[in-house]
């Protein structure tokens, strides 16, 4: 099960090799109209900062044709995505998506999509997951929420998590990390339909701990709201240096999350291409770097075809890894 929780270390990897493209050239009659970027979750999230951040500058360089963000949550990300791929493929509506809605869901319901409906464009961000408990709560590491786990569970208090969406990165390393744990019962992972929702949720304390992506909690984390006390990644995280990962502390576990966007598939491949280079175009503007470190959420650019063969890679990677998880839970293991 490691190579599941470090699937989307591929995608990192990826970065590391990609080459500058060309700058971006015009699309004859492209765009003719306004532009719609979806954003298959509610407002308040990550995406939906991202989408927000970089829309402008889209716009800018797109000839100022309007690009409006629409906030379209639910399904774990399925009616958001399933709205842009029933768009016409033209380029006219595009999805600014995590990498749940498109990686992990398919696999946990009939959603009406896989990974063939999808004109890959970029991956603008990439970013680790963090597991937070209140500052109230009294625990300052993963050993003390996990004494809390089992001191509720003998006394026949659930223990609730908090996932940002149903069959997403944050529930499936959750749900992952209680079947690495082999104590079954010791906490219950609820997914909402988005970050905003899970934060609101370990804000108002009715949950005991959220795991959530970084960038959606470093201002709760730097104004003394959530206590961070273990990060899904190889090593410290720069933003949060002083967050131990699950490693040091005795769990395998390594989780991050990409933010990329996509177009419906059957877009000319011209068009992919000109959006894949205004998004790199726009990825090295300083400022944008500057906001999106601001969120909490690191630049990593990812071109189009670099992206289509991980995106159609980690589809199938990620199935198999959760159809190994449903049998291992069919058998009672």
């Amino acid at each position: 099960m490691k190579r599941f929780l470090s699937v989307v270390l591929v995608i990192m990897l990826a970065a590391a090799i990609t080459t500058p493209q060309a700058s971006a050239s015009a699309v004859e009659g492209y765009p003719s109209g306004p532009v719609r970027m979806i954003v298959p979750f509610v407002a308040g999230g990550a995406t939906d900062l991202l989408a927000r951040i970089v829309a402008p500058e889209l716009s800018s360089r797109l000839g100022g044709a309007s690009v409006f963000v629409e906030n379209m949550g639910g399904g774990g990300g399925a009616i958001g995505v399933n709205a842009m791929i029933a768009a016409r493929p033209d380029g006219h509506t595009i999805l600014m998506t995590s990498s749940g809605p498109v990686i992990f869901t398919p696999h946990h319901s009939d959603v009406g999509y896989t990974n063939q409906e999808f004109a890959p464009v970029a991956v603008i961000a990439v970013i680790p997951n963090i597991l937070n408990v209140h500052a109230d709560s009294g625990i300052t590491d993963l050993n003390g929420f996990l004494e809390l786990a089992r001191s509720n569970k003998a006394a026949g208090i659930p223990t609730l998590v908090a996932g940002s969406g149903f069959g997403i990165s944050q529930h499936i390393t959750m749900e992952r990390f209680a079947m690495m744990l082999d104590e079954p019962g010791l906490f219950t992972v609820l997914t909402y339909d988005g970050g905003a929702e899970s934060r609101a949720a370990l804000m108002g304390q009715q949950v005991h701990a959220a795991m959530s992506v970084t960038s959606e909690v470093v201002p709760n984390i730097q104004q003394g709201e959530f206590v961070p006390i273990a990060i899904a990644t190889n090593e410290r995280f720069p933003m949060l240096p002083d967050v131990p990962t699950f490693r040091e502390q005795g769990w395998d576990v390594i989780s991050e999350v990409w933010y990329g966007v996509a177009a419906p598939a059957g877009t000319p491949q011209d068009i992919v291409v000109h959006l894949s280079n205004l998004f790199q175009e726009i990825m090295e503007i300083p400022e944008i770097i500057e906001q999106c470190e601001r969120i909490g959420l690191p630049v990593v650019f990812i071109p189009h075809d670099e992206l289509y063969r991980q995106w159609m890679s980690d589809f199938e990677i990620t199935g198999e890894i959760i159809q190994a998880i449903r049998e291992r839970d069919e058998a009672g293991q």
